[in-house]
């Protein structure tokens, strides 16, 4: 079983976000006035609340959830005579996904004399448009609608995500900043559960509209995320002693070039090429050991604070990442020795006080080893002549090098046609 961080060793307590949002859910089911309840999420919703309920969604069990499904799964399987309580994100595609999904439960058996009751509730501000996704099919008007008082989503002691994988891409192409209003309630959750801002920066257009919309939520009072449809959501219970200093609100404008730039911590490289998502990534034992004899399921790889050697190389130069992995090591093998030197003449104090430590010098070894191997797995990418070149390029661009043009040509020419075209196309937007 994956680890997660403790949430109360940080600048920010962010174990009581946590402790809100279990609150949030636990109340709203509390006060559905039915005890039989079948709760269905969207794919990337349930997995951002295994950061929530660190031991599972299996303790709803006591607030009258009888099973936990994802829209993904088999409809067959959803019990019958349920309420069925729909949680997703405020995002036209999950609200369509779940009329789809209810359409599809009431044709395989709708009892017309006692119908199936529908709930669907959001992260986020509900809006006309989600509306509008459901109103069609067989479970147009059937649902029962509301706001879910959740917003960031903590990862880490200093890690919080929304969850957004394409705000980016609504807001320019799809001309649909609603994700914009979403980020202000989050902020402004946030706020309640810690206090005001001290004072907020901002740069680029999105972050002024963001900051709009937090401002109309501080003036007008609102608190919470309320329902639009009678039940009653969450209340946070937060203090309201400030523990907030600055806010700082970034448009992705003010800096396209970081994104496109290839990466060079070890944090970003192993995003780049084994893609952490919400502090895991998944890699087969075969590298993690560096064994061809073990298995090659991939598994989850936790990348977070309770990996205490993780924590401390995370943002090196990969390329220092060996000497770091080193003195690491070196250190753990000098507590050994030194102990087993002096164990002669230990008092039982010192004996017992030593014996305390072997578990975690021994997580730390492990550690280790696996840093390693995944360092010799990224390796095989980053020592490569094409991985040189290309990072040259973007520090000719950088530096507007008359020799970019000639570089970049050479580049297209030198490698395969799917990979120099995308690589072309990343470094032609650093220009």
């Amino acid at each position: 079983m994956v680890k997660l961080p403790p949430l109360d060793k940080g600048v920010l307590p962010l174990q009581r976000l946590r402790e809100e949002y279990v609150h949030a859910l636990t109340h709203l089911l509390d006060h559905l006035s039915t005890d039989r309840v079948s709760l269905v999420l969207t794919k990337r919703l349930a997995a951002l609340l295994t950061h929530v309920f660190v031991d599972g969604l299996g303790v709803l069990k006591a607030h009258h959830v009888v099973e936990c499904l994802e829209l993904e799964d088999d409809i067959s399987s959803l019990t019958a005579d349920t309420t069925v309580v729909y949680l997703a994100f405020a995002r036209t595609s999950d609200a369509r996904a779940v009329a789809a999904h209810a359409d599809k439960l009431l044709e395989n058996g709708d009892d017309v004399r006692r119908k199936r009751r529908l709930a669907l509730y959001v992260v986020g501000k509900w809006t006309t448009m989600l509306d509008r996704s459901l109103d069609s099919g067989r479970a147009r008007g059937r649902f029962q609608t509301g706001e879910l008082a959740m917003g960031f989503f903590p990862l880490d002691t200093d890690l919080l995500t929304l969850g957004f994988q394409r705000t980016l891409y609504e807001c320019e192409v799809d001309r649909n900043q609603s994700s914009l209003v979403d980020m202000a309630a989050a902020l402004h959750l946030l706020q309640q559960v810690y206090g005001k801002f001290g004072s907020i920066k901002y740069k680029g257009e999105m972050s002024m509209l963001v900051l709009n919309h937090l401002m109309e939520l501080n003036a007008g009072g609102s608190g919470l995320m309320s329902s639009t449809s009678g039940a009653n959501t969450g209340t946070p219970t937060g203090t309201h002693r400030s523990k907030l200093d600055t806010l700082i609100l970034l448009h992705r404008s003010v800096d396209f070039a970081s994104v496109f730039s290839t990466p060079l911590t070890y944090e970003a490289v192993l995003d780049e090429l084994m893609q952490i998502q919400d502090g895991f990534i998944t890699a087969s034992p075969q590298i993690l050991r560096a064994d061809e004899s073990a298995s090659d399921v991939a598994v989850p790889v936790a990348l977070n604070s309770t990996d205490d050697i993780y924590q401390q190389i995370r943002d090196k130069h990969i390329h220092t990442i060996p000497a770091a992995l080193n003195v690491h090591a070196v250190g753990v093998k000098q507590r050994f020795t030194e102990f087993q030197r002096v164990s002669a003449t230990a008092t039982a104090a010192e004996v017992n006080e030593f014996v305390k430590t072997v578990p975690q010098m021994k997580a730390s070894q492990q550690s280790i080893e696996q840093h390693i191997n995944l360092l010799e797995y990224l390796e095989a990418t980053t020592s490569a002549k094409s991985f040189r070149d290309l990072w040259h390029l973007e520090r000719k661009i950088m530096d507007q090098s008359d020799k970019v043009p000639d570089m970049l040509e050479e580049l297209i020419s030198t490698r395969g046609s799917s990979e120099s075209g995308a690589s072309a196309l990343l470094v032609l937007c650093c220009q």
